[in-house]
């Protein structure tokens, strides 16, 4: 028999989760997940049945099965039938999408770190705001690029005209005369709708410009560079030529 104490040098697992898997006070904060060998209050002692189940325990919560997930995924392994297996592919859709998200956020702290190193202390702020406002431009254009299977030539001019735009509103915002202002951006807007015969480069940065606009961060900028409101009157705009759903 082994000691809970050896189970968790054994196991891995700490040992308030050997305790919530082994109370079985599910009203409370037990899981009745498993039950030891001996049992008594303030007393435990495991066999190899035990070690085995806690083994298996491990593995799944190693994965990023939760505690209280463990008792159906378990009796799912012993079943006839593909439940288990499908149980696993769900948690690695789950750590796929999870990653997909933690890429993200390391590159935005890769941008944060690279705009805070190239600024004053004063100036950080707008520089993070550029470098942001920049991405968003290229993922908007990466949208609608795949949307409308542009020509990567129109793609990359539309690209370069967003992130310069997108510069140009943190230029706005601290007062320095770039010359953009809300009804020019309206104008681009309407210049690429397709059924008044607007070119392919037209179409496309009015459909950037349109997921520019419905990423919700943006807000910000595009009020401070633009004053109150325009951000709804522009959005109005985008969908009157390019149907970008909400974000």
């Amino acid at each position: 028999m082994w000691r809970r104490s050896e189970v968790e040098q054994l196991t891995g697992l700490g040992r308030h989760t050997i305790q919530d898997l082994c109370n079985q006070n599910t009203s409370r904060d037990g899981l009745g997940f498993w039950e030891p060998a001996v049992m008594k209050p303030g007393y435990s002692r495991f066999d190899e049945g035990d070690l085995l189940a806690f083994y298996l325990v491990r593995q799944l919560t190693k994965v990023g099965f939760a505690p209280a997930e463990l008792g159906p995924v378990v009796l799912e392994m012993a079943e006839k039938g593909d439940a288990f297996v499908c149980a696993l592919r769900m948690r690695a859709h789950a750590l796929a999408n999870r990653r997909s998200e933690i890429d993200m956020q390391m590159a935005a702290l890769e941008r944060f770190e690279e705009a805070a190193e190239s600024s004053a202390p004063e100036e950080r702020l707008y520089a993070v705001m550029t470098s942001e406002l920049m991405a968003s431009a290229e993922r908007a254009t990466d949208a609608a690029a795949s949307e409308l299977r542009a020509p990567d030539a129109v793609c990359e001019r539309v690209r370069k005209r967003l992130v310069r735009e997108a510069s140009n509103l943190v230029a706005s915002i601290r007062g320095e005369a770039v010359g953009a202002s809300v009804d020019e951006v309206e104008a681009c807007l309407a210049s690429g709708h397709a059924a008044e015969g607007a070119s392919c480069e037209k179409v496309l940065l009015a459909r950037a410009a349109a997921h520019f606009l419905n990423e919700a961060e943006n807000g910000v900028p595009v009020e401070l560079a633009f004053g109150r409101g325009s951000l709804a009157r522009l959005r109005q705009a985008a969908l009157a030529c390019a149907s970008v759903p909400e974000q």
